[in-house]
């Protein structure tokens, strides 16, 4: 693969470059990938694509070896997770076993224009949560490490969610921001 990427850079230099991030991040963004991912065809996907980005902006990049650089690379990396992962799955926002249903004198015909309703009046921190979640099938653990927070925290918010849910329902509330 590292063949592939060098054919896309024009200057020597910047393939001299490339090579030293290559062999300096490769094994531990295999690793973080798959920390997140959890599958390891999925995670290849993932650092497939963070190498085409990083060619794409390998002027951002001063000193390969640096921590800063590794920084650089894990951000590429997680938007690459979360791309793969909206391509993955868009099948539902809740487990199956939630019990909602559109009330039928608040205007909706089905359950799913109240969830869609529902979704797009939450906060940005909530809706991240819920989409990583319930759209596409992360763990708490897996979702947080994308958004950076603690599990602990996805599992508040998904909480909070619920609730601001149930108000959402009983007509207590149309917009949450």
């Amino acid at each position: 693969m590292l063949a592939l990427y060098l054919s896309m850079i024009d200057c020597m230099d910047d393939r001299d470059k490339f090579m030293l991030i290559y062999e300096n991040h490769d094994s531990y963004l295999h690793s973080y990938a798959f920390s997140i991912l959890g599958d390891k065809q999925l995670s290849e996907d993932a650092v497939q694509e963070c190498y085409l980005r990083v060619v794409k902006n390998l002027h951002k990049i001063n000193d390969p070896a640096c921590h800063e650089t590794r920084s650089f690379l894990v951000i590429i990396l997680k938007n690459a997770a979360i791309d793969i992962m909206r391509k993955r799955s868009m099948e539902t926002f809740f487990p199956e076993d939630a019990e909602i249903a559109a009330p039928p004198d608040k205007g909706f015909e089905n359950a799913e224009q109240f969830l869609t309703e529902f979704i797009r009046n939450l906060p940005d921190i909530y809706k991240d949560v819920v989409y990583l979640k319930y759209n596409y099938g992360c763990s708490n653990v897996q979702a947080a490490k994308l958004l950076g927070i603690s599990p602990d925290l996805v599992r508040k918010r998904l909480q909070r969610v619920r609730e601001m849910l149930k108000k959402f329902e009983n007509g207590k509330g149309r917009n949450f921001k």
